[in-house]
């Protein structure tokens, strides 16, 4: 069948010639794993005398249903036929291979690469002989001396990477966009509108006012969420508020001088509100007058349609074309009732303007450690996965850990690992268990 195996033979010189089969417990078939299956067992001529003239031809075969794998046949021979085949072959010029006496032993051990279907059933070893001797063939029919079944070895279940720990801040950003890690800190740019900004929140002030009114479009619920999400975090050990960035601005009408007071007292007014209610320190806020409010107005001309705003283009041509903001305010109030029209934006313009917090969290370390081992597992680098797990002080190791310890044989050990991780509620830990524990059952 195209199949290697490596066979070594001993014959065993004085025994009987009538000798029976092999004691049991002298044949071995024992896999080394699913890939060789090593067969050891005593070879002889079997019942009765083997007569001068005759020779007995013994093939042990590996037999499982309808499929067979033959291995090395032994001859055993009389004395006057083992002198006539050795001088046949001298004849014909062939190799003869060994031949036994008719009352010896010879101890076969072979190393069987194993083929699919010895896998799916159950093998059985047949010792089968055929006498040939004075113009006759009989069949001496098989013996079958052992039999064995390949046991799949148990492989735990693929496990799973960890959650990492999530600080209060992580979890508040999940839902709370104006939340950010420090990492993602972006300075501020005139030139950008802020109310493109991601996760800008808005104080809106009545005109010319630099005094925070909690019931004005919404205020109240957007000062309750600032300052909530701050108390939570400084209440939590894994995660703190690093900066609070404030942009004051105003509505583009009026002097530049007015409205720089006005956006920078409306900025300074918020920095108040939110110092007399979360603790802390100077340097962790970054209060900014952005004055003049251009960029979102010009943003939000450029949404606009010429059938909602007819005068649309000419309002971004000025914009564009001066850079000098107080020629543009004057060319833009010289529109007439087109200004006017154009004055309903500005609401959006007073305001505090962007509020943005920025956080930092403690890393889960531990968590991403375990994932680095999952994977280690994942690619049979178990030695590896050992070696990260073992001095790691966090209990959502133990599964990993566990399979680690089973795959490098270490079964004891695994159990006691998987039984706490069974404990904690992991129901892969406790199916491995449980597989283990029926598998030393069936092997007792």
């Amino acid at each position: 069948m195209g199949m290697k195996h490596i066979i070594v033979m001993v014959a065993a010189a004085g025994c009987a010639a009538g000798a029976s089969a092999a004691p049991a417990d002298s044949v071995k078939m024992e896999w080394q794993d699913s890939t060789y299956l090593h067969v050891s067992v005593p070879v002889t001529a079997g019942e009765g005398k083997v007569k001068s003239d005759f020779r007995v031809m013994v093939t042990p075969a590996i037999v499982s249903g309808e499929d067979t794998l033959q291995l090395r046949m032994v001859e055993f021979a009389g004395k006057r036929n083992r002198k006539y085949n050795d001088r046949k072959a001298v004849l014909r010029n062939e190799e003869r291979g060994a031949v036994y006496g008719a009352g010896d032993t010879v101890v076969m051990d072979t190393l069987v690469a194993v083929e699919p279907w010895m896998l799916e059933g159950d093998l059985s070893l047949i010792m089968e002989r055929i006498r040939e001797g004075c113009c006759r063939t009989d069949s001496m029919g098989g013996e079958k001396v052992a039999e064995t079944h390949y046991e799949r070895p148990f492989v735990p279940e693929d496990v799973d990477t960890v959650m990492p720990v999530l600080s209060v801040a992580d979890l508040i950003a999940q839902r709370e966009p104006a939340l950010i890690p420090i990492e993602q800190y972006e300075p501020f740019d005139k030139n950008v509108p802020l109310r493109r900004r991601k996760g800008a929140l808005f104080i809106h002030f009545h005109q010319n006012k630099t005094s925070i009114e909690m019931g004005y479009k919404g205020n109240g619920d957007v000062l309750e969420r600032i300052v909530d999400m701050m108390e939570r975090i400084e209440q939590d050990t894994l995660s703190k508020v690093v900066k609070v960035v404030i942009i004051g601005q105003a509505s583009p009408e009026g002097s530049v001088a007015f409205n720089e007071r006005v956006a920078g007292g409306r900025a300074e007014a918020l920095r108040k509100y939110i110092e007399e209610r979360v603790e802390l320190k100077e340097a962790e806020y970054e209060v900014i007058n952005a004055g003049e409010a251009w960029a979102d107005l010009k943003d939000a001309i450029e949404e606009t349609t010429t059938a909602q705003l007819a005068e649309r283009d000419e309002f971004l041509r000025i914009i564009e074309e001066n850079e000098d903001v107080n020629v543009r305010e004057q060319k833009m109030r010289a529109m007439g009732a087109a200004f006017d029209r154009l004055r309903s934006m500005f609401v959006d313009q007073r305001n505090a303007g962007y509020i943005q917090v920025y956080y930092e969290a403690v890393p889960d370390t531990a968590g991403e450690t375990i994932n680095r081992a999952v994977q280690m597992v994942r690619e049979q680098r178990y030695a590896e996965a050992r070696g990260l797990l073992e001095p790691l002080k966090d209990e959502r190791k133990w599964n990993t850990l566990a399979v680690a310890y089973y795959m490098t044989g270490e079964t004891e050990r695994a159990m006691e690992c998987f039984a706490k991780a069974a404990a904690q509620g992991n129901e892969e830990a406790k199916r491995n268990l449980e597989a283990i524990k029926e598998l030393k059952e069936r092997k007792r």
